[in-house]
């Protein structure tokens, strides 16, 4: 039987028979044109169809369209779908190699619109038209549809034109966001403006309470929303706020206009304005409209564009399909929700852009605030930095991003100090040193999947025949293993220790916790990067023990905060306290839970050999690391965005809209929803760049998410430090704290 079935399976297959079993395997077709599958749509089992009998197309798995971008610049990738937004943004980086050879039409519009949509503004019958001049729209009262996650309208789409036609002062001792809004206060004097004026809900409360006349004209002006915000986000409520006599301009979609006065039969009592100054009818067949943009296509790469071509056009109708299950599904894949309308005569993604939105970037002018200077620490992460900050000015976030270049976390602290750079996302490790050596503070904090918190514990040998620690007590004049000098385990066990009593409150953390133990490995703590080189050469020789326990190692130097010391990092700390070096090691959880084994294994670390010190200073009862979070010395978010600490508003206010902004835009939009580049995931196959990968939004300093509060606690002390630290250089504070900790 097993034979036989053999014989039935499709050439295009190996078949393994095992015990009588039959496993089809799909093998590969030579030359498949590969096809960029975004995860977030596409399935694996549409992917393994699609590739099998005789397929000539495969799937090439991507997180977004900017990675579909460079697959096809790299010819990693064939063909792929993008938004007129995401094409934008591709055609800033491979401005040649491209061809668009077919558009997608939604099936749920009509398929004579020849865009996915159009802008239009309305104003009243009795509007004075004066070509390429605006001045009748002063004081006419303004009717906006509103701002909200939800929406396909970009900032730039919904403020397009306002830009056109407000006089765009920049006050330079106010924010971009105040700016707009007095702009628009000065130019309309009232109107309906709903929704997030900014990302930040703070700011945002501000600014509607200090300019009221921006919701005047709002059905709900407390709320500052109209009666039917949430239909056709807000399209008909701007109508109605026209049309009712409260305000004399409103800025919609076509498609909504057209419904909108075909419902009503006004259509005489208004006119389209044109963004030349005239207007026209508005049941004229050829609408004047502001913004137009083009519907998604399927963008190929230019020595595969034919061929890509007529795949998909044999795909794109059923009367075509033969009876094969990858056409049936390569047609769901790409024609589900569309219908295409096909290119024979290829166009360039330039020529394309060019029938709606425009190819070039669009550019703030003037422009309203400094450019914020995002800190990168590679290559790869500077690469990922300029694709959003493309992403970002095509969606009209300002101000605009300038990415910096640098090679590690340390230089990027230095250029925030001396105002070369303005931010950073960093791990939560780099929390204290930032603070505390290179003067930054957070600006927003990271929220983390649960699974990723910073979990830090205390561990000892369960069967030591040394030093035996079993409360805090006994931690005094041990052998310590810390992951690195500054690190979130270092400051863990620093405010755990405070707590029980057997460390004082100086701010001069390296001489306490040298008084405190016999020896310790504290990986970084001698170099310049990491520790306070300010301080005196004599202090730095009392404090020596910190690096005692550490290896040395040939021709490598003591205490390095990298692979050349064994003991480095949370692997390295259990690795001091398994050889025996130390008394009790101070680490992340989260990070050694792949080498922690039940097993005898030379590599491993067998957990039953081990017990946890909890924070309320007793012994965990089981053997092992699987404690709570009662037991932990700390649980917190794992990574934050920082910046000087004397940067001030009106420049702290707008590095909190952008990277909001960002969050809101390009980071988590719910099931399903099409990011230009996915900014919290991975980037061309590499992880935590920008962010960490287990970043799933970002929050106010002051939130009061649990994990976010943990971790405000335990930097509280070293901000009150800090906080006096600024009053004095930090040679002098460090020898004070250090001949205060001598005498308590």
């Amino acid at each position: 039987m097993a034979g036989k079935m053999y014989w039935r399976c499709h050439i295009s297959f190996v078949c393994i028979s095992i015990l009588g079993l039959v496993i089809p395997l799909v093998a590969a077709v030579p030359n498949q044109l590969k096809f960029c599958a975004l995860e977030s749509e596409v399935s694996k089992d549409s992917c393994f169809t699609v590739a099998g009998d005789d397929s000539p197309v495969k799937c090439e798995p991507v997180i977004d369209s900017v990675e579909c971008a460079i697959k096809l610049g790299t010819g990693a990738a064939d063909f792929g779908i993008f938004t007129a937004d995401e094409l934008l943004v591709a055609h800033n980086f491979y401005t040649t190699g491209l061809q668009v050879v077919a558009e997608l039409k939604s099936k749920f519009r009509s398929q004579i619109e020849p865009y996915q949509f159009q802008t239009v503004v309305v104003v009243t019958r009795n509007y004075t038209a004066k070509e390429n001049s605006f001045g009748g729209l002063i004081g006419a009262g303004y009717c906006h549809p509103g701002f909200g996650k939800s929406q396909i309208w970009s900032d730039f789409v919904m403020k397009y034109f306002e830009e056109k036609v407000l006089n765009n002062v920049c006050r330079k001792h106010l924010t971009v966001a105040e700016n707009e809004i007095i702009n628009l206060k000065e130019f309309f004097k009232k109107g309906c403006r709903p929704g997030e004026w900014s990302s930040d809900p703070i700011l945002d409360k501000k600014l509607k309470k200090k300019y009221p006349q921006l919701c005047e004209l709002c059905g709900d002006k407390e709320q500052c929303s109209y009666d039917k915000a949430d239909k056709y986000h807000g399209h008909f409520g701007a109508l109605d706020c026209l049309t009712s006599g409260r305000g004399q301009v409103a800025y919609a979609d076509l498609h909504y206009v057209q419904e909108y006065f075909k419902q009503s039969n006004r259509y005489s009592d208004y006119q389209l304005l044109c963004e030349n100054g005239t207007v026209m009818p508005i049941d004229t067949t050829n609408a004047c409209t502001w913004f137009k943009e083009p519907w998604k296509v399927i963008v190929a790469r230019e020595d595969k564009a034919s061929e890509v071509l007529r795949i998909t056009e044999e795909s794109s109708s059923k009367r075509l399909i033969a009876s094969l299950s990858w056409q049936e599904i390569l047609h769901e894949l790409l024609f589900a929700k569309d219908t295409p309308r096909f290119h024979h005569e290829f166009l360039t993604p330039v020529h394309y852009l060019n029938t709606g939105r425009g190819a070039e970037l669009p550019r703030p002018s003037p422009a309203c605030g400094e450019d914020i200077r995002w800190c990168t620490v590679s290559d790869l992460e500077y690469q990922k930095c300029n694709w959003t900050s493309a992403a970002s000015m095509v969606l009209g976030i300002k101000p605009p991003i300038a990415c910096v270049k640098t090679q590690s976390p340390f230089e990027c602290f230095d250029k925030i100090a001396k105002k070369e750079a303005d931010i950073i996302s960093i791990d939560s490790n780099y929390g204290y040193l930032a603070r505390s050596v290179y003067g930054l503070s957070p600006v927003l904090f990271c929220e983390t999947y649960s699974d990723y918190y910073s979990f830090v514990v205390a561990a000892v040998r369960a069967n030591a025949q040394m030093k035996r620690i079993r409360k805090w007590e006994d931690v005094r004049n041990s052998k310590a293993c810390f992951p690195e000098y500054g690190g979130i385990s270092w400051l863990s066990f620093v405010n755990a220790a405070r707590d029980h009593r057997i460390l004082s409150k100086s701010c001069d953390y390296p001489s306490i916790v040298a008084k405190l133990l016999d020896e310790a490995c504290t990986p970084g703590f001698a170099e310049a990067n990491h520790a306070m080189n300010r301080m005196k050469p004599s202090l730095k020789d009392d404090l020596g023990k910190l690096c005692k326990l550490c290896p040395r190692q040939p021709n490598v130097e003591q205490c390095e905060a990298n692979q050349n010391n064994p003991f480095y990092g949370d692997r390295g700390a259990l690795e001091c306290l398994k050889t025996g070096n130390g008394d009790i090691a101070f680490f992340e959880l989260t990070n050694v839970r792949d080498s922690i084994d039940i097993h005898k294994d030379n590599n491993s670390i067998i957990q039953n050999e081990y017990r946890v010190l909890c924070k309320n200073g007793s012994l965990a009862l089981n053997f092992g690391f699987d404690v709570d979070a009662a037991c932990a010395l700390s649980v917190t978010i794992d990574s934050e965005v920082v910046s000087r600490r004397d940067l001030k508003d009106p420049q702290l206010e707008d590095v909190k809209r952008v990277l909001l902004k960002i969050r809101d835009w390009l980071g988590y939009r719910g099931a399903g929803s099409r990011r230009i580049i996915r900014v919290f995931d991975r980037f061309n196959g590499s992880k935590h760049l920008l962010f960490k990968d287990s970043t799933t939004a970002l929050l106010p300093t002051d939130s009061t998410v649990a994990a976010v509060q943990a971790y405000r606690d335990l930097f509280s002390h070293v901000d009150s430090c800090n906080s006096v630290g600024v009053l004095l250089p930090m040679s002098i504070l460090a020898i004070i704290n250090f001949l205060i900790a001598r005498f308590i």
